[in-house]
């Protein structure tokens, strides 16, 4: 993991030279324009003859120096706002802020820079800096080569990550928004939850809902509603409204509970939409997902994952490709797949969801059934319930991204 250099009164400075040692010399054209690879990015910063001058809706930056292999900039990130989370794949970055306030993110590290410290972002490296208190400015010296076509987005608070990735086709098409389960007491996880709510569990460093958050935002899904009862609070201080994860996020509040299917009373969605418990670790290909929902024209489709003892969850009993039944913990498992807590839904679904207390399992989705229009959607990524203390603990020492 890239960690922030020590700052640059530790570095040392450079040797000083006479005018006429200066005067002896020589550089080629682009040298001369971005510096030699012996004297540093910025020994020919006489050479800058043009200064390019780039509004952005974040702020601005000024271009001294642009080359193949070496570009300086001055970046001026205002006050509350973010750069976009992106990679680079043939060039490495040094930062060095120019005041305080500049939060760097890193891979799955986020920590405060200091003035004049260098901050190392080798290639191949995700991260984004935030201007966390007033406006920042920040010398980026990048190294390699500096093409447009070398970014890659991951998320954007102004759509670019979105439309980049769905031009390239790594961003096929999916759902747009999305629905977390996450208002249950966990109460097969205390005295855990006595404590902590279920959606703000650790696993590997981060929280379960923010994995769930990664996978939603690895398929362009950014609007994301968190239906929230237990513990709520917590909850909503935590995420807030999702913007240092690159999503906008809002919530459903249940003063008493509600239901997986009573919790969506009264939302409204224009087009199809994602479903998912909060509790639970996958790794589904969504826009795969939802081709396949499209294709049969479901009312809803849901995510099926195989067990090795079925017996202890709810089956699927399938005709083709249509969900018939979950026939509950049965002694004979008709097959070994079950729900992987995840449906893409259509909006006409919520019409069916009765007053009240609801269960999808039990309210919503045999009447689906019934009529032909509920199909299963079996997947052979990562599945893992961490629903109660033996499930989490395995989800700890496997689960892998």
């Amino acid at each position: 993991m890239a960690k922030p250099t020590r700052d640059a009164e530790s570095q040392g400075t450079q040797a000083e030279h006479t005018p006429e040692q200066d005067s002896q010399r020589t550089h080629t054209p682009e040298q001369a324009r971005c510096g030699s690879a012996g004297n540093g990015p910025l020994s020919g910063a006489s050479g800058f003859d043009e200064i390019i001058h780039v509004e952005k809706p974040w702020g601005y930056f000024d271009r001294l120096a642009y080359n193949r292999t070496c570009t300086v900039k001055v970046i001026t990130l205002k006050g509350g706002q973010r750069l976009s989370l992106q990679s680079h794949k043939e060039r490495d970055e040094l930062w060095i802020p120019l005041g305080e306030g500049l939060l760097v993110e890193i891979g799955d590290e986020v920590y405060h820079a200091r003035p004049y410290q260098q901050v190392k972002i080798p290639c191949g490296a995700r991260h984004r800096a935030y201007a966390s208190q007033g406006k920042v400015r920040i010398v980026e010296v990048a190294f390699g080569t500096f093409d447009e076509n070398d970014i890659e987005r991951f998320s954007d608070d102004y759509g670019r990550a979105d439309f980049e990735r769905m031009v390239s086709g790594a961003l096929r098409e999916a759902p747009v928004a999305a629905v977390i389960l996450a208002g249950g007491q966990g109460t097969r996880l205390r005295p855990i939850t006595y404590e902590i709510p279920k959606a703000l569990i650790p696993v590997h460093g981060k929280t379960i809902t923010e994995h769930l958050f990664d996978l939603l935002l690895k398929y362009g899904v950014r609007d994301v509603t968190m239906s929230v009862g237990y513990l709520r609070e917590r909850i909503k201080a935590y995420f807030m409204d999702g913007a240092r994860f690159g999503l906008r996020v809002s919530y459903v509040e249940e003063n008493e509970p509600l239901g997986t299917a009573g919790s969506l009373q009264g939302l409204s969605f224009k087009g199809p939409f994602i479903v998912s418990n909060g509790d639970e670790l996958k790794d589904i290909d969504i826009a795969a997902m939802y081709a396949f929902h499209r294709k049969h024209k479901a009312l809803a489709t849901i995510a099926l994952t195989t067990v090795a003892e079925p017996q202890h969850y709810g089956v699927a009993l399938m005709e083709g490709e249509r969900i018939l039944a979950f026939v509950e913990k049965p002694k004979d498992p008709p097959s070994n797949l079950i729900s992987a807590g995840f449906y893409i839904l259509e909006p006409e679904v919520l019409q069916r969801i009765p007053d009240g207390f609801a269960m999808f399992e039990k309210d919503v989705f045999p009447v689906l059934a019934k009529e032909g229009r509920l199909y299963g959607f079996p997947f052979s990524g990562q599945w893992f319930d961490t629903g109660n203390l033996e499930r989490y603990e395995r989800a700890l020492k496997l689960w892998k991204r």
